[in-house]
């Protein structure tokens, strides 16, 4: 690892402990972009408190507001990873790692929502608390 990557991991980690949690998703998206390139982030706050586990203040920094409160509103009730974000364990993964391209091409979130957006394969940090959405796009 060279110097740029880890001294922008740790303006990454100083962050975490000093941003104003309302600002704290976006700021650690903007981080990452510097050292993994994306076309597309989105973040969510999880509420693991009951079975149900809520997300809720969806944000983006580089998606228009109109779609990501089309997720929010409706496209989180059909996401084909609903059953991976919800079990709470911290991973980094690609969402063909989990369900195979032509079950994502068939869905009806990637034709009507994905899609629209250009996006193919997703790069997913998922933590307990926080969904890092990190996309990658053909």
């Amino acid at each position: 690892m060279d110097d740029d990557v880890r001294r922008k991991q740790n303006e990454i980690i100083i962050g975490i402990y000093t941003t104003p949690v309302e600002d704290l998703l976006i700021s650690c998206c903007e981080g990452l972009r510097e050292i993994i390139p994306f076309d597309h982030s989105y973040t969510a706050l999880n509420d693991q408190s009951d079975r149900f586990k809520a997300a809720f203040n969806y944000q983006s920094m580089d998606t228009d507001e109109e779609t990501t409160a089309l997720y929010a509103d409706y496209y989180h009730t059909i996401d084909y990873l609903s059953w991976f974000y919800n079990q709470g364990i911290p991973a980094t993964v690609r969402s063909t790692d989990l369900v195979p391209p032509e079950v994502i091409e068939q869905s009806r979130i990637h034709q009507e929502w994905e899609s629209r957006m250009g996006i193919f394969i997703q790069r997913l940090r998922a933590l307990p608390q926080t969904i890092y959405f990190l996309g990658r796009f053909p």
